[in-house]
């Protein structure tokens, strides 16, 4: 769970700003080797494409 949020975060401040596939593609890989080299191929591979860290069930009844 931790290192879905550290790759969301990531992705929110660097690759959110590409503007190409090309570039995107460069900063999967990118995190992928940081991973790999530091925690191994089994973290690694449970590396998801795209973390989502949102919640849009919450209610809160202030709002409206």
């Amino acid at each position: 769970m931790v290192l879905s949020l550290w790759k969301h975060e990531c992705t929110r401040v660097i690759a959110d700003r590409f503007t190409n596939e090309r570039d995107r593609a460069w900063f999967e890989k990118a995190v992928t080797r940081v991973v790999l080299e530091n925690l191994g191929q089994a973290v690694a591979d449970e590396l998801s494409d795209e973390p989502y860290f949102v919640d849009f069930l919450r209610y809160n009844s202030n709002i409206l």
